[in-house]
């Protein structure tokens, strides 16, 4: 069983490291009634990420899905189309995506 210390050393790296969680804070807001397509959450996922946050390549759509139910995030049938309920991105991020 690892050390009290060990584990706070361990979770603190896994924290630091969760491009997820470091791109919610930058390009997110949660709160309910927000909801964000998957596919524009996924394109700006991703353009963050090659945006020398990491070197860590792109991401598909099947493992951003994963990812953001692994936090929580429901995914719901919107039409014709798949949101992620309770996160959308910020303004500035929104506009980006939609744009291109």
């Amino acid at each position: 069983e690892p050390s009290a210390e060990m584990k706070a050393i361990s979770s603190k790296f896994y924290a630091d490291n969760d491009l997820l969680s470091q791109w919610f804070v930058e390009c997110c807001d949660i709160g309910s009634g927000l909801e964000m397509p998957m596919k524009q959450g996924k394109e700006c996922f991703n353009d963050w990420l090659t945006g020398g946050k990491s070197t860590q390549e792109t991401t598909s759509l099947k493992v951003f899905s994963a990812g953001m139910e692994s936090h929580g995030f429901v995914k719901k049938r919107k039409n014709s189309i798949y949101c992620f309920m309770g996160i959308a991105l910020k303004n500035a991020f929104s506009e980006k995506t939609k744009t291109q």
